[in-house]
């Protein structure tokens, strides 16, 4: 845990004995703890466990800045669901604006139904990301039915990248001049798009990109992707929002 993600900002916290972040905050080789509320401030504080169990936080030192999230937004080809559940957490730690699930031609019946999917499952596994990369800014979640919902999605003058091993005309990491911040990236599943999606991408005005010459699973190439747009991006090009400044 690199950060206690908490629902708000507080200048003491208390947790009884059995609140699941009692035990986490005991096993910290510090007597500092680095706090973040969700969509707000990050902080650090000195906590100390009470001759009951009870652990309290306190001294907190907020930061003056609140970072947002990145303006990324990326849909993914809806994956098994375990899958799905890495992609969610990684998204969450690298850092996105939104993340879409798509069910597509191709995805098994069922997926769409998972627990995994749930609002609330979705929310965990977010927060999960956030406490270990160091952010709070929660993610937008979608789940989408079908292309065409996708495609209908777009904020206007938005820049839309698909990624796609059949369909694309260049690679990813050669994508003309510097991407913009403001960026959508779409990525079919592992099995691919059907050929009536294919036909409908082709008849977008969409940069469609491929990451190389290996088919990539699902939550690799959300690495990957996520990796090559923010370089070009520049978003990662300094690591300021890696450490607490308090005021």
């Amino acid at each position: 845990m690199n950060l206690l993600l908490l629902e708000s900002k507080q200048e003491t916290y208390e947790f009884p004995p059995e609140h699941p972040n009692t035990d986490r905050i005991r096993r910290l080789s510090t007597t500092e703890i680095c706090v973040g509320v969700v969509n707000g401030p990050r902080g650090i504080g000195t906590f100390h466990e009470e001759s009951d169990g009870t652990v309290r936080i306190r001294d907190m030192r907020w930061e003056a800045t609140i970072h947002p999230a990145s303006e990324l937004d990326l849909i993914v080809g809806l994956p098994r669901p375990s899958d799905a559940k890495r992609i969610l957490f990684h998204t969450a730690t690298i850092g996105v604006r939104s993340v879409g699930f798509v069910v597509l031609d191709r995805t098994p019946e069922g997926y769409a139904e998972s627990r995994a999917m749930a609002p609330e499952s979705v929310a965990e596994v977010f927060c999960q990301g956030l406490e270990q990369g160091f952010r709070t800014a929660l993610p937008h979640y979608r789940l989408f039915n079908g292309l065409d919902e996708v495609l209908g999605s777009f904020e206007n003058g938005r820049e839309v990248v698909v990624l796609d091993p059949y369909l694309a005309t260049g690679g990813f990491c050669g994508v003309e001049g510097k991407l913009p911040a403001a960026l959508t990236l779409v990525m079919g599943s592992e099995r691919g798009f059907s050929p009536k999606e294919q036909e409908t991408i082709r008849g977008g005005e969409y940069r469609v990109r491929h990451l190389g010459p290996s088919i990539l699973r699902s939550e690799t190439a959300v690495i990957a992707a996520l990796a090559i747009a923010y370089k070009s991006s520049g978003y990662w090009d300094s690591s300021e929002r890696s450490v607490i400044k308090s005021a």
